[in-house]
């Protein structure tokens, strides 16, 4: 198995990507980008850690992962459906080190926020909006999963049918407020919902099978079923 990166593991979910080598010259991505590229082409996965840890402290599963499992990270330019940029490809281990896995950060300088999540955007925690203007999402490639979902693809839950609502009775979410930020790829989703007359959003597990769990702490589940998409 290969150890290292490996464009053409990316080919069949992309209609063209290649990897960019020249990336100090790039103007439209941002310089945190040139930072993280040095350290990995560098070989210190520990100061991606680092710079994870300062930007989105709560994610401490995921960022000390990359201490031990991080393989490499390269710049690529991608065409994906409507989505034609650069984006950060993380290549890492596999939790027991046979599969590697492949994680997609888009261009924050390019994001497009989906117009139902417009109005509520300046709503979001700090420290998510600060991930934002870092990677539009980090999900991984072959499932399109298990990772914070870009920007212009978080939705209402209420744009989608749930045919487990008549199922449901007594449910205190409004899914017309509710977004979607991370999908397990099995139909559970972890959800903000927006509340700008109060003094604080709730987060939700919604799930296309079973009875939601209300009120859960958003930055406990995202860690954990991130490094769950590791396993």
């Amino acid at each position: 198995m290969k150890s290292t990166f490996d464009i053409d593991a990316l080919k069949p979910y992309a209609a063209n990507i290649d990897i960019v080598h020249d990336y100090e010259r790039i103007s439209s991505i941002p310089d945190s980008w040139k930072e993280i590229l040095n350290h990995a082409k560098n070989g210190k996965p520990d100061m991606v850690a680092s710079y994870w840890k300062k930007i989105i402290p709560e994610l401490s599963g995921v960022y000390e992962y990359f201490k031990d499992n991080l393989i490499d990270i390269q710049l690529v330019s991608v065409e994906k459906g409507e989505y034609k940029n650069y984006s950060l490809i993380y290549c890492l281990w596999s939790k027991d080190k046979d599969e590697v896995l492949y994680y997609e950060a888009r261009n924050p300088a390019a994001s497009l926020i989906n117009d139902s999540l417009r109005p509520y955007i300046d709503y979001l925690p700090e420290n998510l909006l600060s991930f934002y203007s870092f990677h539009d999402g980090w999900r991984e490639v072959v499932t399109m999963a298990m990772g914070l979902e870009p920007l212009s693809e978080i939705h209402p839950l209420s744009d989608d049918d749930w045919g487990i609502l008549d199922e449901l009775e007594n449910i205190n979410i409004d899914l017309s407020r509710a977004f979607s930020f991370f999908s397990d790829a099995t139909g559970d989703y972890l959800c903000i919902e927006f509340k700008p007359s109060e003094d604080h959003d709730s987060a939700h597990i919604w799930s296309a099978h079973n009875k939601p769990r209300e009120n859960v702490n958003f930055w406990g589940y995202l860690d954990a079923w991130t490094v769950i998409g590791f396993e």
